[in-house]
C-alpha cells in the first residue's frame, strides 16, 4: 500500500514506490551533491537533504544500514517520507523534494522543486541485454577473473568485495573503474557458468533460482547504485565456486597469491568471513 498525506498525487507516477516495501538499507552516502539511501534491490532514493528521525543522514548512517522499509507516503508538498524497520523499531526517513528515486530496468521517479512526482519506465535490460549476455558466454577467462575463481577455491564463498580486491591488484584506482569492470567481471563468470549467485544464511549458502538475466541485471543496478569500490560483504549477492569454474582454473588452479589476492587485506573488502 501507499498512503497519501494532504491530497492524491498522481497513483500512475507512484505506483513504483511500491517496490521499496520490504527493501533493506545496504548503503548510505553523503556526498557534495546531497545524499543517498541504496536498498538491496538495487533501489537509490537521492536528494540534497534526507533526515532521519529528524537528524540529517550521515556516511554510511548505522541507524539506517540494516533497517527495511515498512511504508511510503508521499505529501502534497512533495516530500517522500518512508518508514524503516530498524532494530530500535520504526524510523522516519524523510527526503524533502527535489528528489529521485531509481530503480532497475531503467525506472524512474522524481518530484521537483515544487513537488510534482512524475515516473518513467521500465525500459527494459541495462546490463542484461541479449548482446551484453552472448558476449559474456563467447568471452575467455582473464586475470582478474581467474584471481577472483582462485578467491573462490580458497573459502566456501566469496562476495563482491574480493573483486574489489582483485581489481585492485590488478591496478584499478578509480571509481569510475570499479563501476564498470567490477559488475563485468561477475558477468563473465555468472553467464559462462563458473559461478553462481546466491545468498547466506546461518553459514549455509542457497543459489538463487531466478534467470540468469535477472541475476546479470541486479548485479550492475545495485553496484553502479552503491558506488566505485564500496561494494563488499552483505551486498549485493554471495558467489561459490562451480565445477566448471575448477575447471576453468585447470590442474595449476591453486597456487601462491600475492599479498591481498585472496580477498583479504585488500582495499574494499568490509568485515570478515573465514
Amino acid at each position: 500500500m501507499l498512503p497519501f498525506l494532504h491530497g492524491d498525487p498522481d497513483p500512475s507516477a507512484l505506483t513504483p514506490l511500491q517496490a521499496l516495501t520490504g527493501q533493506r538499507i545496504i548503503h548510505t552516502a553523503v556526498e557534495r551533491r546531497g545524499t543517498r539511501c541504496v536498498f538491496d534491490r538495487g533501489w537509490v532514493i537521492e536528494s540534497r537533504e534526507q533526515r532521519l528521525a529528524d537528524i540529517a543522514l550521515t556516511l554510511r548512517d548505522p541507524r539506517a544500514l540494516g533497517a527495511r522499509c515498512a511504508q511510503s507516503t508521499v505529501g502534497r508538498d512533495g516530500d517522500l517520507l518512508v518508514t524503516l524497520d530498524g532494530p530500535a523499531g520504526p524510523l522516519p526517513l524523510e527526503t524533502r523534494a527535489p528528489w529521485t528515486v531509481t530503480g532497475p530496468y531503467g525506472v524512474v521517479v522524481r518530484a521537483d522543486h515544487s513537488g510534482q512526482v512524475s515516473s518513467a519506465g521500465p525500459s527494459g535490460p541495462v546490463h542484461a541485454t541479449a548482446e551484453a549476455l552472448a558476449r559474456h558466454r563467447e568471452s575467455s577467462i582473464g586475470g582478474v577473473e581467474r584471481a577472483v575463481l582462485r578467491a573462490a577455491q580458497n573459502e566456501p564463498f566469496i562476495h563482491p568485495g574480493h573483486v574489489v580486491a582483485a581489481l585492485t591488484q590488478a591496478g584499478a584506482v578509480a571509481d569510475d573503474e570499479f563501476e564498470r569492470r567490477g559488475p563485468l567481471v561477475l558477468a563473465r563468470l555468472l553467464v559462462r557458468g563458473e559461478l553462481e549467485a546466491g545468498f547466506v544464511t546461518d553459514g549455509a549458502f542457497s543459489a538463487w533460482s531466478m534467470p540468469i538475466e535477472q541475476i546479470i541485471e541486479h548485479i550492475g543496478t545495485t553496484w553502479l547504485a552503491i558506488g566505485g569500490r564500496e561494494p563488499g560483504r552483505d551486498m549485493i549477492a554471495w558467489f561459490r565456486l562451480t565445477d566448471q569454474g575448477r575447471d576453468a582454473l585447470g590442474p595449476t588452479g591453486v597456487q601462491a597469491l600475492g599479498p591481498g589476492m585472496s580477498g583479504y587485506d585488500s582495499p574494499g573488502v568490509v568485515g570478515r568471513h573465514r
